[in-house]
């Protein structure tokens, strides 16, 4: 196993990441896509404004609850004068999506410091395999130590075995180990059970009260430096 670098100044010697909500910004990425998906549809721009369009997609959208198969089939029923089907529309958002995500200064600069001091860090996320071309538009796919997607892993978060298997990769123990997630019960009680400390991106939302708390609480990205010492 690697040599730590946990000092008491830096308490931690990995960090896994979940993607949508937390290394990406995910209502901003369902809004460019929406812009985009709007400047395609001749038909969808002479019925609608633009936003009052991307503002029922994102609304479909539902913060990411509705699958895209359902989004576009509720989109083809309402707007008849798009011209694709819905089969062919969720062909279009896996190849597009995905390139709508943007790097967020914050995120980009901890990641920066991160590996400057020696943490390791990786990403464990749910989704289809597509999710490694969002890694790719946020900078992050090359110098990530371990990438686990469920749809290849064949396991999803909150299920013990994903994170199990990231800290496999990465050679390191749940203890010296970090997860740093926005979704209560799929990435911090997952991680937690699988023996993580863990870090959760609130997004100003209350910590529901039926579920035992993070080991820290982050009001926004930039928090997680205090956290790591950096």
């Amino acid at each position: 196993m690697p040599d730590s670098p946990r000092t008491k100044r830096h308490p931690y010697a990995a960090v896994l990441f979940d993607l949508d909500g937390t290394l990406g910004d995910r209502p901003d990425a369902v809004r460019r896509w929406a812009d985009e998906f709007y400047f395609s549809q001749p038909g969808l721009m002479a019925k609608l404004e633009r936003a009052d369009a991307v503002k029922q997609i994102i609304e479909w959208d539902a913060g990411g609850h509705v699958y895209a198969p359902q989004l576009f089939k509720k989109l083809v029923e309402t707007w008849p004068f798009v011209r694709e089907s819905a089969a062919e529309l969720v062909k279009w958002h896996a190849v597009h999506y995905p390139g709508a995500f943007r790097p967020e200064k914050v995120m980009s600069r901890t990641i920066a410091r991160m590996m400057r001091v020696g943490l390791e860090w990786g990403v464990v996320t749910n989704g289809p395999p597509f999710q490694r071309d969002k890694l790719v538009a946020l900078g992050l796919e090359k110098i990530a130590g371990c990438i686990l997607v469920s749809g290849e892993f064949g396991k999803a978060k909150p299920d013990p075995e994903i994170f199990q298997e990231a800290l496999r990769r990465l050679k390191r123990t749940p203890e010296e180990t970090v997860f740093v997630g926005d979704t209560p019960a799929g990435d911090i009680e997952g991680a937690r059970k699988a023996g993580m400390e863990t870090a959760w991106l609130s997004h100003g939302r209350k910590w529901p009260a039926e579920l035992r708390p993070p080991t820290h609480t982050l009001s926004r990205f930039a928090d997680l430096q205090k956290v790591l010492g950096l």
